[in-house]
C-alpha cells in the first residue's frame, strides 16, 4: 500500500514519473501510468488530503445564508482554494476580480459546479488546423468515451427532460460518472418549453460535437450515493493500494530542476518545501516504456495560473521578464504565460435557482423576481423546508441537495423572503487576451493575474444585445408565466447604455483560465508541442488547461480528463 507519502520519504524515492499538482490532470495522468507496475509515478500537490468536508462532498451544499460571500460554500475557503484574484482591470472600474483555484487534492474539481460537457466538433477540429495532429473532434473523442462512464437516467426523466443520450459517443467503463441531476426546479421545464417556443430546439445529448440549442446538462455526481466524484476520489482512492503510487500533500514546489543536454534542455527533477523545509527530488534519466526507449519525464499539471509561475520561477519563459527577478534564463519562450482566456461575467448575488442559456465563459446575468408559488432555490431559507431537505438527502440521496444549484459571487441583494430566477447569457469565446506572470521571485508569492476583461469592445456590445435577448426569453411563456417583476437590471437599464453601464460595474468570472502555455507552433505563439512537450525541453510536458490555444464552448473539467487521458497514452509510447 502506498499511503499519503512524507516529505522526506518521497524526497528519497527514485521515480520514473514526477508530477506536480494533484489535480484533474495530474491524477487521471498518475493513475493511469501507474497501471504498469514496473514504474514507479510521484505526484505533489500544495493542498491538503481531505475526504470528509461536505462543502465538497455534498453537491447541493450551496446554503443561502446572507454570511456566506460565495454561494459554492467552497469557494474562498482558504483551506481549499487558493484565493486568486485578477490586478485591477481598467475596463471594470478598476476592480480586481476574484479567482478561485482548488487547493486540494482533486484540484478545482473539489470545488467546482461539477459540470460534464464538451465543446463543438469544429471547436476541436480548429485546434488541429493550429498545427496540432490529431488533436480534432474524432482524435480527442476516443478520450473522452474512455474517461467516463454514463449514466443514463430513468426512462422518464428521458422524456420528460428529453435526455436521449447517443450510446455510441460515450463511455461505459471509465472512472469519471456522467449523470444528470436527481432533483429539477419547476422552472427547468418552462425554460426549455420557452427555448422552443422561440424556435431554439431542445438538444437531447450536446456532447455529441454540436452544442446548440436548449438541453438539460450532466455532472461528475455518483448516481449511488448522490455525492461529489472528484479527483481524488475517482483517481486517488480508487488506486492508493498501488506500491508504485505515491502521492505527497501540502508541498509546494518552487522550481523545475535541469541540465543542459547537446541540443535540448533535460530535465532531472525538483524542489519543493514542505513545513518550511525544502527538499529535492530526482526522476530518472532512463526508463524503458513499451517500445524500450530511454526516457524520463516531468510532467506538469498545475492550471493555466500556476503553470506559467513555476516556468518562469525556473527560467523557462520571455527573458526579460525573468532578468527583471534576477532569474537566469534556461529556455528562451516568450510565449509562457501569454493568451490568457479567462470567462467572465456580471454577477448578483441571488442566491436563486439558476436555468442556463449556456455553459460557460464571459456571461451576464438577467435576473426577475418570480411568484411565491416558485419552487427556487430560495425556498431553503425556511428552517422547517431546510431541515426536511437535509434529512430527504442524508436519509434517502434525493432532494435540493443531491442536485448542483450553481452560484455566483456578487454584490448585489436580493429582498429576504423573495422568490428570482436567473438567466445567464454566456460569450462563449471572448476576444480579448491577458497574461500570467511572476510578480516575485519568491514561489510563495501569486502571480499577478491580468485577463485583459473587455479589452475589445465588440464585447460589451455582445453581452448588451445578449441581455437584450435574456429579457425576451424571460417574457415569453411559460417562462413568463412564473414572472412578477425584473429585479436588478430592471427599471434603471432601460437603454442599451444603462446596460453598458450595470455591464461594466457587475462583470466577474467563470473562473474558466486556459491558454497560457498553448500548444501551438513555437513561431505562434507556442510553449508546447502536439505531444505536450515544452519547447527547448526534451521531457517537460505541461497536462492541464493551459495548453489548450482557443477558448471552449464548454466547461474544461471533461476537457482536461480527456487531455490526460491521452496524454497518458502518448507517455507510454514515447
Amino acid at each position: 500500500m502506498a499511503p499519503i507519502s512524507n516529505a522526506m520519504d518521497f524526497s528519497t524515492i527514485k521515480f520514473d514519473y514526477l508530477i506536480i499538482g494533484g489535480g484533474v490532470g495530474g491524477l487521471t495522468l498518475a493513475a493511469r501510468l501507474s497501471e504498469d507496475p514496473n514504474v514507479v509515478v510521484g505526484v505533489v500537490e500544495a493542498g491538503k488530503h481531505i475526504t470528509d468536508m461536505p462543502e465538497i462532498n455534498i453537491p447541493g451544499n450551496r446554503l443561502p445564508l446572507p454570511t456566506i460571500r460565495y454561494v459554492g460554500k467552497a469557494l474562498g475557503n482558504p483551506e481549499i482554494d487558493w484565493n486568486f484574484f485578477t490586478v485591477p482591470q481598467a475596463a471594470l472600474q478598476g476592480r480586481p476580480i476574484f479567482q478561485p483555484r482548488g487547493k486540494v487534492l482533486g484540484g478545482s474539481s473539489a470545488i467546482n459546479f461539477m459540470s460534464l460537457s464538451r465543446a463543438t466538433r469544429d471547436e476541436y477540429d480548429a485546434i488541429e488546423k493550429l498545427g496540432n495532429l490529431g488533436w480534432n473532434w474524432e482524435g480527442l473523442l476516443p478520450y473522452f468515451k474512455k474517461m467516463e462512464t454514463i449514466a443514463f437516467p430513468p426512462e422518464e426523466d428521458v422524456s420528460k427532460y428529453n435526455l436521449k443520450r447517443e450510446s455510441s459517443i460515450h463511455g461505459t467503463d471509465g472512472p469519471v460518472p456522467n449523470s444528470f441531476p436527481i432533483w429539477y426546479p419547476d422552472l427547468h421545464i418552462s425554460f426549455l418549453e420557452t427555448m422552443e417556443a422561440l424556435g431554439v430546439k431542445v438538444n437531447p445529448d450536446p456532447q455529441n460535437g454540436q452544442n446548440v440549442g436548449a438541453f438539460t446538462g450532466s455532472y461528475t455526481i455518483d448516481p449511488q450515493t448522490a455525492s461529489r466524484s472528484y479527483a481524488a476520489t475517482i483517481h486517488y482512492e480508487a488506486n492508493k493500494e498501488r506500491s508504485n503510487l505515491h502521492v505527497l500533500t501540502e508541498a509546494h514546489v518552487t522550481k523545475i530542476l535541469s541540465k543542459h543536454g547537446d541540443d535540448t534542455v533535460i530535465v532531472t527533477g525538483m524542489t519543493f518545501m514542505c513545513l518550511g523545509k525544502s527538499y529535492t527530488v530526482e526522476a530518472k534519466r532512463e526508463i524503458s516504456l513499451c517500445a524500450g526507449t530511454p526516457f524520463n519525464t516531468l510532467n506538469f499539471t498545475n492550471c493555466s495560473f500556476q503553470t506559467p509561475q513555476l516556468l518562469e520561477l525556473s527560467g523557462i519563459g520571455n527573458p526579460q521578464i525573468l532578468e527583471k527577478f534576477g532569474i537566469e534564463t534556461v529556455v528562451d519562450l516568450p510565449a509562457v504565460g501569454e493568451n490568457l482566456q479567462v470567462g467572465s461575467l456580471c454577477h448578483p448575488k441571488d442566491r436563486t435557482n439558476f436555468s442556463l442559456i449556456s455553459q460557460d465563459h464571459p456571461y451576464v446575468p438577467v435576473i426577475q423576481e418570480v411568484t411565491d408559488k416558485t419552487q427556487t432555490f430560495e425556498i431553503l431559507e425556511d428552517s422547517t423546508v431546510l431541515g426536511e431537505q437535509a434529512a430527504l438527502y442524508m436519509n434517502e440521496k434525493k432532494g435540493m441537495f443531491s442536485s448542483v444549484h450553481p452560484g455566483t459571487p456578487g454584490e448585489l441583494s436580493p429582498v429576504k423572503g423573495t422568490r428570482y430566477q436567473t438567466l445567464l447569457a454566456i460569450l462563449l469565446h471572448p476576444f480579448s487576451r491577458g497574461s500570467v506572470h511572476i510578480s516575485s521571485a519568491d514561489p510563495l508569492v501569486p502571480p499577478t493575474i491580468d485577463p485583459n476583461y473587455l479589452a475589445h469592445p465588440v464585447e460589451v456590445e455582445i453581452m448588451v444585445e445578449a441581455v437584450k435577448y435574456s429579457r425576451k426569453v424571460m417574457a415569453q411563456a411559460p417562462l413568463g408565466e412564473h414572472r412578477v417583476k425584473y429585479s436588478q437590471l430592471g427599471p434603471n437599464a432601460k437603454t442599451d447604455e444603462d446596460i453598458k453601464n450595470w455591464v461594466l460595474k457587475y462583470l466577474g468570472s467563470t473562473w474558466h483560465p486556459l491558454g497560457t502555455a498553448s500548444m501551438l507552433p513555437k513561431a505562434e505563439g507556442g510553449v508546447v508541442d502536439s505531444d505536450l512537450i515544452v519547447y527547448g525541453t526534451s521531457d517537460l510536458r505541461v497536462v492541464d488547461a493551459s495548453i489548450f490555444p482557443l477558448e471552449l464552448s464548454c466547461h474544461l473539467q471533461a476537457n482536461v480528463y480527456a487531455l490526460a487521458e491521452k496524454a497518458a497514452e502518448l507517455i507510454r509510447q514515447a
